[in-house]
């Protein structure tokens, strides 16, 4: 009975422990169908504007440089053509920056305005040759008692009509035929007459290039018509031609006449041209001289020409009037 009695508590306590416990029920997890994963997208940022600041200077262009004009002084055998050929611009454009000066009455030492050109200055610019043909010679060239260098090329004109505007260039040369200096020369005469012979003539003072050969080029030359001549044939008559002792100059007197009767005739200009006895030019002069038609008819001269190399044999006269 005692022992009935201990048992019995403990017995109790296990019945009292189950009543507590709670049920826990038993979860079957049915699987369902394949679910669709959508990926998740991160937003872009948006790119920031960058703000240009207002207000800031800005760069200054560099300024254009305009052209100016530069002014000439006139040289020994210049005339408005081989200017304008020289500095890379047209006779219309030499004259209209000179309207006070006629072409025909050049002085040396006076001074031309030349107007900017389209190109450089530091050579001459070359023109486009002219069809109509003259004969040239051979380039005669020799030192002269100052050191300079003296180069003649004589010009024929063997056509049946004149030709006018003759210009050419003479240029020094290396011996790997690079050009070191160029003469761009007119004709003494404006007008060149069917059988008349008129160097060219150009003259580099010293000091001078390391050259090697001297060349020649006939630039323009253009047949003259009644319409388009400038100058007038003069009828010369040479008086009396006076050769120095030593043969080194000479003194041409003579007249020249006009063939027009024009009595707007300013001027006449005369060239002497002087040979050795091998016929090569050697020396020349070009004179102007004023005229007055409506007073005389036939105008006397006096033309000294001098020789830096060689003996003078011979002596011609040419002329026109303007």
């Amino acid at each position: 009975m005692k022992r009935f009695l201990r048992i019995f508590p403990v017995f109790l306590i296990f019945v009292l422990l189950g009543a507590c416990t709670p049920e826990i029920p038993t979860v079957t997890i049915t699987p369902t169908g394949a679910i669709d994963l959508t990926p998740f997208r991160t937003r872009t940022s948006t790119p920031t504007i960058t703000l240009t600041p207002q207000g800031l200077p800005t760069a200054t262009p560099k300024p254009t440089i305009t052209p100016t004009p530069r002014v000439y002084e006139i040289h020994a055998n210049d005339t408005m053509l081989s200017i304008a050929y020289y500095f890379g611009i047209t006779l219309e454009e030499l004259q209209a920056a000179n309207p006070d000066v006629d072409p025909a009455l050049l002085t040396i030492g006076s001074q031309l305005i030349i107007p900017p050109g389209r190109a450089p200055t530091g050579t001459p610019l070359v023109p486009t040759p002219t069809p109509f043909g003259v004969t040239t010679g051979e380039v005669n060239c020799f030192s002269g008692r100052s050191g300079g260098l003296h180069c003649f090329v004589l010009v024929e004109n063997d056509r049946k009509n004149p030709a006018q505007y003759l210009s050419s260039s003479i240029s020094l040369v290396n011996a790997e035929e690079e050009v070191l200096l160029t003469k761009v020369i007119p004709l003494a005469l404006k007008i060149l007459k069917p059988g008349d012979r008129v160097p060219f003539y150009a003259y580099f003072p010293p000091p001078l290039p390391a050259y090697t050969s001297v060349d020649f080029e006939l630039l323009t030359a253009v047949k003259a018509t009644t319409g388009n001549e400038n100058s007038f044939t003069l009828e010369i008559e040479v008086v009396d031609s006076a050769i120095s002792d030593d043969g080194s100059s000479a003194l041409i007197t003579g007249t020249a006449k006009p063939v027009s009767d024009n009595t707007e005739l300013s001027v006449i200009t005369l060239v002497a041209v002087a040979y050795d006895g091998d016929a090569k030019v050697i020396g020349m002069r070009r004179v102007e001289q004023q005229i007055d038609p409506t007073t005389m008819t036939s105008f006397p001269f006096s033309i000294q020409v001098y020789s830096d190399v060689g003996v003078i044999a011979e002596i011609e006269v040419f002329g026109e009037a303007e």
